[in-house]
């Protein structure tokens, strides 16, 4: 053997290549025709089994798919066809048939009651507090129970309408299969009604009509078919068979169908006789199992069809062996002479090369293996040439990279932002020395090769496990806040750059991380928001309103401003022009003080007018503006106050001092009038009482005496008219009372063509009052009335119950009360305007023609409320009427006790007590001397204060009552009853006075504190309080 190789060793290349080529070559041949075939039939092989199970898959999907569409149409058709039952069980309760609660019993008998296949149900959710709550309202188990736990039931609730596939595990089953739930919804029960089976429940309703074509249609060459059949061997679908084949069995006696049918799933080989011509066939069979519905899908074709192809392949594989090996001999010695020309020229270059020329070069045309191998030296010749020049030009560079690589690392470690890398697992390969202070580390090896995650807490782990370092890996950078927590557990609040550090062809290699402690900036960042909560709360809730106004727009409003407009503050915001608040009246003059602050004019303004609020009500408001900038832009910061009642208690304070000046006079005035009246009614009484009954003189007395108490009414309504007589009120009284006692001298004072009007309140009030100065009030209302309606009209008179504060404004000089009694008069005539509304309670002011009005008939009532601690008020409209609202306090229980009337007593008062009487006016002086003495009294008399201190000196031992008028000069009444009082401290006295009740306050006396005459005073009721007093 040796030898025969020895020998083989020893031929020219080119017969080497020959022989070598040729046992090559048939043995190549051979040997790849056999592996061709072998590999083209295990091809075909798997081609055939691939098309036979993608047959059986597109089959069973086939039949999947009607399953799945039967399902769905027939769960709808039960889901919708229950909702309309539930529907009419509604209706039913609409009309009163049933009640709600026995429409929704019924129904969800009904629906329990359905089963759908083996398991299957019917169901209903209420989902009106969904989705935290969702009980089932009908269900066969869980009826009341919560289902918001189960994702079916919150999509349901959801969806309201759908279809849903899912997997579910009912009780006591152990694994969870697919079960499918088709939901419609009830609207007005709130109600998803739904139809729920498992998927292997409801197959039954499939129809093989609807697939069987495309079974069919499946063929495998001439004789190949697919067909349907069930584990008991029933033939489903087949192109030409029908009935049961379990027991069939091939032309070798093999019970093929019986295989298929127990193993359900697989692949076999059988021969297979046919019945139309002679001989038999071995097929192959693919089958597949629909669990489902029990069956089988098979797909089978015969083996000699699909192998037909192969005998073909047989015969070219051999043809082509034999002119391979002859046209392979013919070009092996060409190309082999050709070869070794070529060889031989390259061996000589090589040899040049070897010996150190790296300059030599093969010159080279052909692109063949020499070629290339020629091709290749010259590279490599080429590389050997540039590796000896780049080799000091790399040293170089690498020398440079080391350099800046140093600079590199002295910045990182001497930063003061932390910086870390890490690998792309997370474990961490660098860190500097500024990141180890803040996870309280010493040294960077205590850091290095250990998990970033450990300093994150659990959900920020969570959050970079699966969010942040995908998104680095995804998008190459993530820059977000996150709380880094030290070895010891001291979490630092920082801003992290996450980027990806790449290689040359931008394959990551590392993560790296700039971290950066803003600790500092947070703690600043949380005194600025707590700087601006205490700012907010200062303004929000500030007893002023507080606005930004810019480009003609409230850009931000307090509560108070809110309160004050009665809009809220969503209604003001960016809503409703600042100008359209502001009564028309007076919106130039507020748009030129906004622009002349907005222009620069001046930094602050202050300046008043009204406003409209949301409700009509216009009112007063001040405001202080200044010049600000807002977002950037010139804006105007303003304040608003409501001045309305001021402006109120204003006019009322001008009113007062006005009446004031007034009331000075009349109070002069009557103070004369009632001492020369005292004279005159004492005068005329003693006159009467000296004249006999049937005197004819005697009527000319009463005349006298009649005038004269009309005049005394005249004093008292001078001095009510100016407010400076109090009106002492004797008793409680009801209000209705008091108006139903007007009611007939009101009907004779208007005219037949004014209708009147009374409403009562059905709660009676009680005032303390003198009813005739009220009756007086009635009487001039009505005049009122009636001169405001001479063509006829309506008159109201109305009473009822106010609430202070809420149904009117007081003024806070009154004396307070919560609840007020109410009578208002309203008439249907002319009205008047808001300019004589404020005038029309001042003295002397009428609107009607000269001769026609005094000008103090509403001046008169207005005092007597006021003297009854009360108000008025009036709201008219021209041409519309007006109303007069009277505001009297209600009378408490022991108020009406404490007035009760006191009783009676003779006409004759007589007595022997001597008496010293104090008076300046000479007249009334002597009246009282000799209407005392006619009585049987002693009578001292003194000129002034100082004369009665120095007669009771002399006297102190005699005088038993003292008489002082309180006015007088040297000394007052209450100065010289000091005096006297202190010689002798159980002296009894009586004050006198024609002044008004608040002179005689200011002299000291008080009216319940002493025994007191105001004059006029008859001589009757001087004998009277005389003997009461010396009785007392």
């Amino acid at each position: 053997m040796s030898r025969l190789f020895r020998f083989f060793y020893n031929f020219k290349i080119r017969s080497k290549l020959a022989l070598v080529f040729t046992a090559i070559f048939i043995v190549s041949i051979t040997a790849g025709s056999a592996v061709l075939y072998m590999f083209i039939r295990k091809t075909m092989e798997s081609a055939i089994d691939r098309e036979l199970h993608n047959a059986n898959a597109s089959i069973r999907d086939i039949v999947q798919t009607a399953i799945h569409v039967s399902a769905r149409n027939h769960l709808r058709a039960l889901a919708e066809t229950n909702r309309e039952i539930v529907h009419h069980l509604h209706l039913q309760s609409q009309k009163g048939l049933l009640t709600e609660s026995e429409a929704k019993s019924r129904a969800k008998e009904m629906l329990v009651a359905q089963v759908i296949g083996k398991t299957g149900y019917m169901f209903a959710c209420d989902i009106r507090r969904a989705p935290a709550y969702i009980p089932f309202a009908a269900h066969p188990r869980l009826e009341g129970r919560n289902g918001a736990h189960a994702s079916v039931v919150r999509r349901a609730a959801k969806e309201r309408n759908g279809y849903v596939e899912y997997l579910w595990r009912n009780p006591g089953e152990t694994a969870a299969r697919n079960k499918a739930t088709y939901f419609a919804y009830f609207a007005p029960w709130h109600w998803i009604i739904g139809a729920s089976a498992y998927a292997d429940e409801v197959p039954g309703l499939t129809s093989v009509k609807d697939f069987e074509k495309q079974i069919l249609s499946f063929r495998f060459g001439a004789t190949g078919h697919s067909f349907i059949i069930n584990s008991r061997g029933d033939m489903i679908v087949h192109p030409e068979l029908a009935g049961n084949y379990y027991g069939q069995k091939d032309a070798r006696g093999t019970a093929y169908i019986e295989t298929i049918c127990t193993k359900r799933e697989g692949e076999i080989t059988y021969w297979w006789r046919y019945p139309d011509r002679y001989g038999i066939a071995e097929r192959v069979a693919v089958f597949t199992y629909i669990p489902e519905l029990d069956w089988i899908v098979v797909s089978t074709g015969s083996l000699e069809e699909f192998y037909k192809p192969l005998a073909q392949i047989k015969r070219i594989a051999l043809i082509t062996l034999i002119a391979s090996l002859v046209l392979g001999l013919s070009l092996i010695s060409w190309i082999s002479s050709h070869m070794t020309n070529r060889l031989k020229n390259l061996m000589k270059t090589f040899e040049a090369g070897a010996a150190g020329d790296f300059t030599v070069r093969v010159k080279h045309e052909m692109k063949d293996e020499i070629g290339l191998l020629a091709r290749y030296f010259n590279v490599l010749m080429e590389k050997l040439d540039s590796y000896g020049n780049s080799l000091k030009s790399e040293i170089s560079e690498r020398l440079t990279a080391e350099k800046q690589l140093a600079i590199f690392r002295e910045f990182a470690e001497n930063s003061g932002q932390g910086i870390l890398m890490t690998d792309l697992s997370g474990d961490i390969t660098y860190v500097n020395a500024a990141l180890c202070i803040t996870l309280d580390e010493e040294r960077p090896e205590s850091v290095i090769n250990t998990n970033i995650l450990s300093y994150y807490s659990e959900g920020l782990k969570h959050e970079l496990r699966n969010r942040i370092i995908p998104a680095v890996l995804k998008q190459g950078q993530w820059v977000g806040e996150m709380t880094i927590q030290s070895a010891k557990g001291k979490p630092t609040p920082t801003i992290q750059n996450f980027f990806l550090i790449c290689d040359d062809t931008r394959n990551p290699l590392y993560l790296a991380s700039i971290i950066t402690d803003i600790s500092e900036h947070k703690k600043a960042q949380q005194a600025l928001r707590e700087s601006e909560e205490r700012y907010r709360s200062v303004v929000e809730e500030s007893l002023v309103g507080v606005c930004i106004i810019q480009d003609g727009y409230l850009q931000y409003v307090n509560k108070k401003y809110c309160e004050i407009s009665g809009y809220s503050y969503e209604e003001l915001v960016r809503t409703i022009p600042h100008l359209e608040l502001v009564h028309p009246d007076d919106r130039e003059m507020v748009r030129d003080n906004v622009n002349r602050r907005l222009g620069g004019e001046c930094d602050i303004s202050r300046y008043k007018y009204r406003r409209i609020k949301k409700d009509g009500e216009i009112i007063a408001v001040k405001t202080l503006e200044t010049r600000s900038i807002y977002r950037g832009q010139p804006a105007i910061i303003g304040t608003l106050l409501d001045i309305s009642k001021e402006q109120i208690l204003e006019h009322q304070l001008r009113q007062a001092q006005k009446m004031e000046a007034i009331g000075q006079l009349a109070g002069g005035v009557a103070h004369d009038f009632n001492n020369i009246l005292t004279a005159v009614i004492g005068y005329t009484n003693l006159l009467k009482i000296k004249m006999e009954q049937d005197d004819p003189l005697m009527v000319y007395v009463d005349h006298t005496l009649s005038s004269a108490e009309k005049a005394v009414d005249l004093t008292q309504n001078l001095l009510t008219f100016s407010r400076k007589q109090s009106i002492k009120p004797e008793k409680p009284h009801r209000v209705n009372r008091i108006v139903e006692e007007s009611e007939k001298l009101l009907k004779r004072l208007l005219t037949e063509d004014i209708d009147l009007r009374i409403i009562f309140s059905s709660e009676d009030p009680t005032i303390l009052c003198d009813v005739t100065q009220i009756h007086q009030v009635l009487l001039n209302l009505a005049t009122n009335a009636r001169d405001a309606m001479p063509g006829g009209g309506t008159l109201t008179i109305r009473t009822a119950i106010a609430d202070a504060g809420k149904d009117f404004v007081t003024a806070s000089n009154k004396k307070g009360s919560d609840r007020y009694a109410l009578i208002s008069f309203t008439d249907t005539g002319h009205g008047m305007d808001q300019r004589t509304a404020d005038q029309i309670f001042d003295p002397f002011f009428t609107t009607k023609e000269t001769g026609k009005g005094t000008g103090l008939g509403l001046s008169i009532v207005y005092g007597i409320v006021e003297q009854h601690h009360g108000y008025i008020d009036i709201q008219s409209t021209v041409n519309r009427g007006a109303t007069f609202s009277l505001y009297f306090p209600i009378a408490q229980e022991d108020e009406w006790e404490s007035c009760a009337p006191e009783t009676g007593s003779a006409e004759k008062y007589p007595g022997t007590e001597v008496i010293l009487v104090a008076e300046d006016n000479a007249a009334v002086r002597e009246l009282t001397r000799e209407v005392l003495e006619n009585n049987g009294y002693t009578v001292i008399e003194a000129a002034d204060g100082q004369d009665a201190v120095q007669r009771f000196s002399e006297s102190r031992g005699k005088i038993d009552l003292v008489i002082l008028d309180v006015v007088m000069p040297n000394k007052n009444g209450n100065e010289a009853y000091q005096e006297i009082w202190a010689m002798r401290r159980s002296i009894k006295v009586i004050f006198t006075s024609g002044y008004t009740d608040d002179i005689v306050l200011g002299k000291g006396i008080q009216g319940n504190a002493f025994n007191f005459l105001s004059k006029p005073v008859s001589p009757r009721e001087l004998l009277a309080k005389v003997r009461a007093v010396l009785d007392g």
